[in-house]
């Protein structure tokens, strides 16, 4: 079963984006290039998509709890600075 209407196959066996360009091949520049890729491989781009996400979400709870760690490590100096003096 297709992902999108765009992956639908005609009669002739082109998808509608080749219907539609009358079968001629897309422009060469890198833009094209890349949306056509997206476009024919949507589902690839949705896991690269979440995995980037997932990737984000550990990167920011780890500075998270690297800062935290740090506030209570010069909580943890100055108090002692504090009874010494």
């Amino acid at each position: 079963m297709p992902e999108t209407s765009r992956e639908t196959e005609t009669e002739g066996g082109m998808s509608d984006r080749q219907h539609r360009d009358g079968g001629k091949q897309s422009s060469h520049n890198i833009v094209s290039l890349v949306a056509q890729f997206a476009d024919d491989n949507l589902t690839l781009v949705r896991n690269i998509s979440t995995g980037l996400a997932i990737a984000g979400v550990v990167v920011i709870a780890r500075s998270i709890k690297l800062v935290r760690e740090e506030l209570h490590t010069v909580a943890h100096f100055v108090f002692n600075v504090h009874l010494l003096l």
